[in-house]
């Protein structure tokens, strides 16, 4: 996290919340946020685990930090459309809001990179794609 937060303050950040493990799930925590099975990606169906996941995480972190605004990358629009209902369905306060994703020279996402270095290391080549 140390390096993720100096990035953050070396592009205007001015606060981070960075919960961890018993913060956000404390001893019997049991509760997830679901959504609608409408939420598809175009030609095949996506698991719903994937979005209970993300709207649970996201749900607790609006719910912790209040914030007026967050920002998410347009790149994953299915997750962004998620998101958005669900901060709108369960009036959470927070106006969501798409942005562009920001990308490494090599075409991969900051995070991604940070957690995947072999992906870059192969043989200097920018990779072809990223496995699921």
């Amino acid at each position: 996290m140390e390096g993720r937060r100096g990035e953050a303050f070396s592009r205007e950040g001015r606060l981070i919340w960075y919960p961890d493990t018993k913060t956000m799930y404390p001893d019997g925590f049991a509760t997830k946020i679901l959504t609608e099975p409408g939420h598809r990606r175009t030609g095949r169906s996506f698991s719903s685990t994937v979005f209970r996941r993300v709207t649970t995480v996201v749900g607790k972190l609006f719910a912790q930090c209040r914030p007026d605004v967050a920002l998410f990358g347009e790149k994953d629009f299915q997750q962004l459309k998620v998101v958005t209902r669900m901060a709108r369905d369960l009036d959470l306060g927070v106006k969501v809001i798409g942005a562009q994703t920001v990308r490494e020279r090599d075409g991969l996402g900051p995070l991604l990179a940070q957690r995947l270095p072999h992906a870059r290391a192969a043989a200097g080549r920018r990779p072809c794609c990223i496995a699921r």
